[in-house]
């Protein structure tokens, strides 16, 4: 892993879950944290049972999302942690201001809020708080999120038009790395100035991503043109804190000398890894009298190998789109086990050849 050039473009905080972030000059980073006050917020959308608790975890759902309420973005929102201060403005002016440590703050903001969105049917939409330690984050893990700045450039070409990378709502947004190369990162170790982060497996993206972030309007099926264009529906990568230190815009990102530790416990709703995007290594062998494609096995020991198999390659270009799709099967050649790879096209078949005769791994999703 080379990380040469690689630099810390832009940190971001979101003090309310699922509304604007803040961006920041530096921050301090601590094992088992995210960044400070980061999804410190939300508010609850009284369209599910659960009971948001302190240092406890509840599914997205529970909170008002842009999902389902597209505008969010477009609310200047401003988060004060020193004073306690809260300040929420709609572009109509309509504002709320509020001490969150002020109970009756607290009441009248609620009853702002009721008007601002409509609750469901287990009650009205209410303002709620996490610990410093913990935030309301997608997974339980997920404390952590980097966006590749050039995935996101690679995205906006298969695209046809920008894509501003606050679609993705990342904290620490990066330079210099090839797109798509972040995903060779999981399971590693990587240093961010004086702090050392552990990747812990691509992000999964939802439907949030479509809505623009400047006008507040969903203009562009972002997953649906990742699944399209790009075989795969991932941008960016988790990442948990192994070294405490701070961070600062322009900090390089480098090797760790600390070993890779174990992954932990996946979260049970986490996407299942056949799924995640992998750099595997691969050759050209001769198979039954033809040159294939041929997988060394780089896979993770929870995926289920069975006969009858498809793998999908990317970052190709076939059929005006940058993925193939494979048979795969289990073989054995030249003393190498894995898989070997066939296609129904020969033009498939060559895209990938070039890649390995490049010295390059494949990067792939699967086996299905």
């Amino acid at each position: 892993m080379t990380l040469s050039g690689v630099t810390l473009e832009r940190i971001c905080r979101y003090p309310v879950k699922g509304f604007a972030g803040q961006n920041l000059d530096k921050a301090a980073l601590a094992p088992g944290r995210g960044l400070p006050y980061d999804r410190h917020l939300a508010i609850v959308s009284g369209n599910r049972p659960e009971t948001p608790a302190i240092g406890g975890w509840v599914p997205s759902r529970t909170f008002i999302q842009n999902t389902v309420f597209d505008d969010l973005l477009t609310f200047d929102c401003r988060f004060d942690p020193e004073r306690d201060h809260l300040e929420f403005a709609r572009r109509d002016g309509d504002r709320i201001r509020i001490c969150l440590n002020v109970a009756d703050d607290l009441k009248a903001a609620n009853t702002v809020l009721a008007r601002w969105f409509r609750g469901g049917p287990l009650g009205a939409v209410h303002l709620v708080r996490q610990s410093v330690e913990h935030g309301f984050w997608d997974y339980t893990d997920s404390m952590i999120s980097i966006i590749n700045l050039q995935s996101v450039e690679s995205l906006a070409r298969g695209a046809g038009q920008k894509l501003d990378p606050a679609r993705f709502r990342g904290n620490l947004y990066i330079a210099g790395l090839p797109a798509w190369e972040e995903f060779s990162w999981t399971g590693k170790i990587v240093r961010v100035g004086e702090t050392e982060l552990q990747i812990i497996r691509p992000i999964l993206r939802c439907a949030a991503t479509s809505v623009d972030p400047e006008s507040g309007v969903r203009d562009f099926n972002v997953p649906g043109l990742m699944q399209q264009k790009f075989g795969h529906a991932f941008c960016g990568v988790y990442a948990r804190v192994i070294s405490p230190g701070p961070i600062r815009i322009g900090d390089r990102l480098s090797d760790a000398d600390t070993p890779p530790s174990e992954f932990g416990v996946q979260p049970d709703n986490a996407p299942e890894r056949n799924r995640w995007p992998v750099f595997v290594s691969a050759q050209m062998l001769e198979i039954d009298g033809k040159a294939s494609p041929f997988l060394s096995g780089d896979f993770a020991p929870d995926i289920n190998i069975v006969e009858t198999m498809k793998v999908r390659v990317h970052d190709l270009v076939v059929a005006n789109r940058s993925w193939a799709s494979f048979d795969a099967r289990i073989a054995k050649s030249e003393g190498h086990s894995g898989l070997a790879l066939t296609s129904e096209t020969d033009e498939a078949v060559r895209a990938v050849a070039e890649r390995i005769a490049d010295g390059k791994k494949l990067l792939v999703t699967g086996p299905f």
